[in-house]
């Protein structure tokens, strides 16, 4: 991924740090996944210093113990740990990676600015822009000057950097674009943005890139659900859209709906329904959310629906990402 986008790759593990993650997603899960996960707390079953250790320095999710991918780039916050030019040194485990402890990579002598997705990149599937600024001895920024074009014309942008409410200490030097609207799948777009490091240091950036299928960040449900909100949060102190999800028998097969009230409604959500009983490759599709229930189905069961809306901004006010899944036999 990050090679693949013009940003420095080759991150060596440290096998500790591995083995620290391992022992803090036992700890998580011995805990039912309740409480703040980056921390452990004495006394508790599974708890150990290293893993302790691994919850502070590390992007996490429980989406391994429901048998999901992490969705990382519905995560702003997360991913931009992750794609930092810095970070050359890692350990991971599903649903636990090593971040700013391994800020290591040697810099280059002068600032140089990095893109995600890269210039010229096709079939970009990030619902958000990333750009960071590496090198010289710059240290944090803030980003300015940020447009985005695409095949309907300009998309409004939501800029945030190190120095955005909620943000501060999150990001690596730079920060992430959130378009107020979601970006059309198999479509060119050209963005610019402006990085200025708090020493004074300004560089700009311009670049091309193609979307491929874009992830997205009423009754009572017939099924268990479970929500993930850590995997998609973009700010800490963002609300919580108003989705529903309900999953119902529907003779041999299933029948779903998704809802949507409030600011949510008009969002685009990614859903994805998984046969559990064969080897089926999953059905995915993206819905544009509205107050009237959309309805989908499967002709066997039992299945597993999932329904992903990526966080959002609502003019200022910021809405946490919102992962949805419902399973029945």
């Amino acid at each position: 991924m990050r090679a693949a986008n013009g940003i420095p790759a080759g991150i060596a593990e440290n096998p500790a740090w591995s083995a620290a993650c391992a022992l803090h997603m036992t700890y998580l899960e011995l805990n039912g996944f309740a409480g703040n996960w980056h921390t452990e707390v004495p006394g508790r079953p599974g708890y150990s210093e290293a893993g302790r250790q691994a919850a502070m320095s590390s992007v996490l999710s429980n989406g391994p113990s429901l048998g999901l991918e992490p969705d990382w780039e519905s995560s702003p916050l997360h991913l931009a740990q992750l794609l930092a030019p810095k970070l050359s040194l890692s350990g991971a485990v599903p649903g636990c990676i090593y971040t700013w402890p391994g800020y290591r990579r040697p810099e280059p002598s002068s600032l140089m600015l990095y893109i995600y997705p890269g210039n010229g990149v096709t079939g970009a599937t990030s619902p958000y822009l990333y750009v960071f600024g590496f090198g010289g001895g710059t240290g944090e920024g803030t980003l300015s000057a940020a447009s985005l074009t695409g095949p309907s014309g300009p998309v409004g942008l939501h800029v945030v950097d190190n120095h955005t409410p909620g943000a501060e200490g999150y990001l690596p030097p730079g920060g992430f674009l959130a378009p107020s609207e979601p970006l059309e799948d198999d479509s060119a777009y050209t963005a610019q943005a402006t990085f200025t490091s708090d020493e004074g240091v300004r560089a700009t950036r311009r670049w091309t890139f193609t979307t491929g299928e874009v992830g997205e960040a009423a009754a009572e449900p017939a099924a268990e659900a479970e929500t993930i909100p850590t995997t998609v949060t973009p700010l800490a102190s963002g609300r919580t859209p108003r989705l529903t999800v309900v999953l119902q028998p529907n003779g041999g097969g299933a029948r779903a709906s998704v809802a949507a009230q409030g600011n949510a409604v008009g969002r685009s959500a990614r859903v994805t329904l998984q046969r559990l009983d064969c080897r089926c490759p999953p059905t995915k599709r993206t819905l544009r959310l509205t107050r009237t229930p959309r309805r989908f189905g499967s002709h066997g069961r039992p299945v597993r629906v999932t329904v992903s809306l990526a966080g959002f901004y609502a003019g200022e006010i910021p809405y946490r990402g919102l992962t949805i899944v419902r399973t029945l036999s």
